[in-house]
C-alpha cells in the first residue's frame, strides 16, 4: 500500500490485543482501510526509511535470498558485490526487510561467479564494513592473500 509516496507502520501484540498504527504524511488523505483502524497525521513530512547495508547481510531478489559480499564505489557510483549465481536471478534487489536496494549492472556465472548491484536508493547507507551479528568490522585495506594466510 502506498499513501502519498510514503508510509510508516508499526504493530505490536498484547496477549489479546493487536494494535496497528498507520501514520500518513501531513496533508495526505488515507482511504478507510478496515473497521477499527484509524490513521494519525504526521507532525512533519516523513523522510525515507534509512537503513545500513554491510557485507554479510541478506539481500533478496527474484525469489532468491543471498548475501551482500561487500560495498564499493565506481567513481561516485555506489555498488555492492554478491555472487554471480545470485545476481543473475533478479534485476531488482531488496533488503531482508523489503527496502529497495538497487539494480543488477553486471554479473558473471558460470566462470568468475560475481555480481554487481548499483545502489538505487539514496536512503541506504553503504559503509565499508562487514556485519558480525552483533556489531561490525570495518574494511580498512585490500590485498591478495598468499597460501595459508589468514584473512
Amino acid at each position: 500500500m502506498k499513501i502519498a509516496g510514503q508510509l510508516r507502520w508499526m504493530a505490536w501484540a498484547a496477549p489479546v490485543l493487536l494494535v496497528l498504527a498507520l501514520m500518513v504524511p501531513a496533508g495526505a488523505q488515507a482511504a478507510p482501510l478496515a473497521r477499527g483502524l484509524t490513521t494519525t497525521q504526521a507532525d512533519a513530512p516523513l523522510g525515507p526509511l534509512a537503513i545500513t547495508m554491510e557485507g554479510g547481510m541478506a539481500i533478496i531478489g527474484g525469489g532468491a535470498k543471498c548475501s551482500l559480499g561487500f560495498n564499493l564505489r565506481q567513481g561516485t557510483t555506489k555498488v555492492f558485490v554478491t555472487a554471480g549465481h545470485c545476481a543473475e536471478t533478479s534485476y531488482s534487489w531488496y533488503s531482508n526487510s523489503g527496502v529497495f536496494l538497487g539494480y543488477r549492472v553486471g554479473s558473471s556465472f558460470p566462470g568468475n561467479d560475481y555480481g554487481l548491484i548499483r545502489s538505487g536508493n539514496s536512503s541506504v547507507s553503504w559503509p565499508s564494513s562487514v556485519h558480525l551479528y552483533p556489531g561490525s568490522q570495518p574494511i580498512t585495506s585490500i590485498g591478495t592473500p598468499s597460501g595459508y594466510e589468514e584473512v
